[in-house]
């Protein structure tokens, strides 16, 4: 009994990030607007978002084109104050680089079968289901398939490719949360934010796990409550 109270007394006492799993694009019912109303709902303290710092500095000042996320942050900080931070790395290769490969998954049925299928719930279902158990589930079939397919080619080009694709999917969110619990050593928060892209949700959880301990409570759960 003693651990357990010691136990809810210290995810009590440990700043919370809700991470919201997004598109970068409006698909349904996934909109900006609907995205603002969750952050209205969450009023959070700090904000962390999945973008380069150097293209949200731009984004903010109207320079770059915006994505769903930024509409809705600039949306929302029309009539509130926050801190907010964007944390990917600066230096990234090109979407483009990866181009092929992306074609090659696509082109395999049952992939493009389950695509349709996670991409009409988005559709008609929005945020809740990019933060269900039923979209971590097929995001981690997807990731399945995907190392099935270059396998079963056996093709040089491809396979470095897809290596090279998971080495920096790995760097990219072992940065991120480096980076946001950087930040919240630095600053007092009690809840904050992070949105990001939701097939990045199952690696970042498992990435999670693997910490010994951490000085922020993570919540996937914001739409299961």
């Amino acid at each position: 009994m003693k651990a357990q109270r010691l136990e809810r007394t210290r995810q009590i006492t440990m700043n919370k990030i809700i991470v919201i799993g997004t598109t970068h694009s409006e698909k349904g019912r996934c909109t900006s607007d609907s995205l603002y109303n969750i952050l209205k709902d969450i009023k959070p303290q700090v904000l962390y978002l999945e973008a380069k710092p150097i293209d949200y500095k731009k984004v903010l000042k109207n320079q770059l084109q915006d994505s769903l996320e930024t509409q809705a942050i600039k949306q929302y900080l029309m009539t509130q104050t926050l801190n907010h931070h964007a944390v990917d790395l600066n230096d990234m290769p090109s979407r483009e680089k990866f181009r092929k490969m992306l074609n090659t998954f696509n082109r395999n049925p049952e992939y493009q079968r389950v695509m349709d299928e996670y991409n009409d719930l988005c559709h008609f279902h929005g945020f809740k289901f990019l933060n269900s158990a039923n979209a971590d589930q097929m995001q981690d079939y997807l990731n399945f398939l995907e190392s099935d397919i270059v396998k079963s080619i056996n093709n040089k080009e491809l396979t470095d490719i897809y290596n090279e694709a998971l080495d920096l999917h790995t760097s990219r969110e072992n940065h991120w949360i480096s980076k946001i619990t950087e930040q919240q050593a630095k600053t007092e928060f009690q809840e904050g934010v992070f949105l990001v892209g939701a097939g990045h949700r199952v690696t970042i959880k498992e990435k999670l796990d693997l910490l010994k301990q951490s000085t922020i409570h993570w919540d996937f759960e914001y739409f299961r409550s």
